[in-house]
């Protein structure tokens, strides 16, 4: 049975919707709505300095070279619900690439929720992460292949190299009971090995990112696409690698061990200046993108598309700040830069860099 109090109550609200049309019921019963976006336009309100320390890329380089990219993956079909514009979706996503933030922070700094600044991030990352293949491959051209053995000669002398190879572990949160131990290192923590092959710039020319943290290198490169485009001749040169990888007829590897002669200690003292680029080019790139060098908290799936998207913005950046077109037609290709020897059908790694080291080093 109803109490009195509640019956009258219900009498009340009766007279109230007989006396008001069903629009103004509506608003009656309709909770406020917020609409907070009078913040700042950042394009207008920080200086070209200012808003590269803050975004990792000038306002130039954002608005007409990687904003043009994705546009049409961050546009809006309507404005219902007062959507986020494309550019500030953008400066949203490069935010988090440019500090690993907890997104929260991010979203109080722009008056956006947490969940609002979760899905932007996704929505970025995985528009960018689909343009790995356009950004990162090999050169194209025996040209460019020529320019890039000759820059990496010039560092220490190391001839026929086409890229440096390694391997470096992106820290993670575990992505769950069932599957958590593959991705623990040999260091004890949750991560992803990413498989990565530069140039002598730093740009990026293969990125692998399938690989938990419990993989170790020389598996990762097994199950790599370079595996078949070297062997095969398919990109001319060689690669250089640390102790980690197997030493082949297309990938260089150090000697093992101090008891070294003459020749080799030469090949050594060169082979580690050389190779040093690409432990350098990792420093570098979670420099530029600090949430690399942190706890990425976010699913595993957002996870491996950030990685890959800031592997295309470092390539990105890269071209921006070192632009090669000139370099590449007018550099001066040396005979001694391009590697002259050719392995013997079945012959062994090891036997392949004792031929190199002697043509080159004694």
């Amino acid at each position: 049975m109803w109490e009195i109090d509640e019956i009258d109550e219900f009498d009340y609200f009766d007279e109230i919707e007989d006396l008001l049309d069903t629009d103004e019921i509506l608003m009656l019963y309709r909770l406020p709505k917020r609409y907070v976006r009078d913040f700042q336009n950042p394009y207008e309100w920080y200086r070209p300095k200012e808003f590269e320390n803050r975004y990792r890329f000038s306002k130039d380089v954002v608005l007409h070279i990687i904003l043009p990219l994705i546009r049409d993956r961050l546009e809006n079909q309507n404005n219902r619900g007062l959507p986020v514009s494309p550019e500030l979706k953008m400066t949203i996503a490069l935010r988090f690439f440019a500090t690993g933030d907890f997104q929260t922070v991010i979203g109080d700094l722009r008056g956006f929720s947490q969940s609002t600044v979760c899905r932007v991030v996704h929505k970025v990352s995985v528009a960018l992460a689909d343009l790995l293949h356009e950004f990162v491959r090999f050169p194209e051209t025996e040209r460019e292949d020529k320019v890039n053995t000759q820059l990496f000669y010039n560092i220490a002398y190391l001839a026929g190299v086409s890229a440096l190879l390694d391997a470096t572990h992106i820290e993670t949160i575990s992505p769950g009971v069932d599957i958590g131990e593959i991705f623990r290192n040999r260091k004890g923590y949750y991560s992803i090995n990413v498989l990565a092959a530069v140039d002598p710039r730093g740009k990026f020319l293969y990125f692998d990112v399938r690989h938990p943290g419990s993989t170790h290198d020389s598996t990762c490169l097994d199950r790599s696409a370079l595996r078949v485009l070297f062997p095969q001749h398919r990109v001319k040169g060689l690669l250089v690698a640390d102790k980690g990888f197997p030493c082949e007829t297309w990938l260089l590897a150090p000697y093992k061990g101090r008891r070294l002669t003459p020749v080799q200690k030469r090949h050594s003292r060169s082979f580690n200046k050389t190779r040093n680029g690409v432990e350098t080019n990792f420093g570098r790139w979670k420099k530029k993108f600090p949430c690399l060098a942190t706890i990425l908290l976010n699913h595993i799936d957002n996870t491996i598309a950030i990685i890959c998207a800031t592997a295309v913005l470092w390539n990105i950046y890269t071209d921006s700040k070192f632009p090669n077109d000139d370099k590449i037609e007018n550099s001066v290709i040396e005979e001694e830069s391009i590697n002259d020897v050719v392995p013997a059908p079945g012959m062994s790694g090891l036997a392949y860099r004792a031929a190199y080291v002697r043509r080159y080093f004694a």
